[in-house]
């Protein structure tokens, strides 16, 4: 039970905000399966919450595991980190091209996607079949990281753009897909600065524990605003 022990206190530092976000993916993963509308956008979704679950435990997994060197384990939870975050893209690009109505912004979503993913790929060739630094692929990671979540803020800002130009009587906070933006919108916000100070403060402990637990804190937001897009059993585009 030793490494239970550790796990606590491991939560203990980031105060509690990681198993505030696993509550938070467990409840969003039983309300998708049992509430939600069977429609692709939502098995997405669902995908995305179990990625966000399996890397969470696989992280506890590496932190705890002393079989695996230092620098492995980085490389490991670095590329983990880079994988759900393309998942995380997908998603979200998934859910926008069918909520915004522009054709424009539509093929702005398609060459996105096509672009990232064409990088994620080279970048995942060249950590597997090169030797390269721990300290490269961490830096170049969060760097991929936060360049993914770019389109996405734009495409927030997009679907604002079109909720207040559509004439619809419809209250916004019955609608799932607003929900989910602004969710979204809010983690974008507070996850590129940490991510572009990121290498100025890992000197710094208390600093990296705060904006981690900041970072743990609005993850978990996006799963409680997925969790009630699927309560409301509608289109989740809507």
């Amino acid at each position: 039970m030793a490494w239970f022990y550790e796990v606590l206190k491991n939560w203990e530092a980031y105060y509690y905000t990681e198993p505030f976000e696993l509550i938070c993916i467990v409840i969003a993963l039983f309300a998708g399966f049992v509430f939600a509308k069977r429609e692709i956008v939502s098995t997405i979704f669902l995908i995305y919450t179990f990625s966000g679950l399996a890397s969470m435990l696989y992280i506890i997994y590496m932190t705890q595991n002393s079989n695996y060197g230092l620098a492995r384990r980085n490389n490991n939870i670095s590329m983990m980190n880079l994988i759900v975050s393309y998942i995380e893209m997908f998603a979200f690009m998934f859910f926008f091209y069918n909520t915004l109505l522009v054709k424009t912004i539509k093929i702005f979503i398609k060459l996105s996607f096509i672009t990232f993913t064409l990088i994620n790929l080279a970048f995942l060739l060249k950590a597997l079949f090169f030797e390269v630094s721990a300290d490269h692929i961490r830096k170049t990671s969060y760097t991929i990281v936060a360049f993914q979540l770019l389109p996405l803020l734009f495409l927030c800002f997009t679907y604002y753009y079109q909720i207040l130009n559509l004439k619809s009587k419809e209250d916004l906070f019955t609608r799932p897909s607003f929900w989910i933006t602004t969710a979204l919108f809010f983690y974008i916000l507070l996850l590129i600065p940490f991510i572009l100070i990121y290498e100025e403060i890992i000197s710094h402990k208390s600093l990296t524990e705060i904006f981690f637990s900041i970072h743990y804190f609005s993850f978990g937001i996006i799963f409680i605003a997925l969790t009630y897009a699927f309560l409301c059993k509608k289109t989740i585009t809507t």
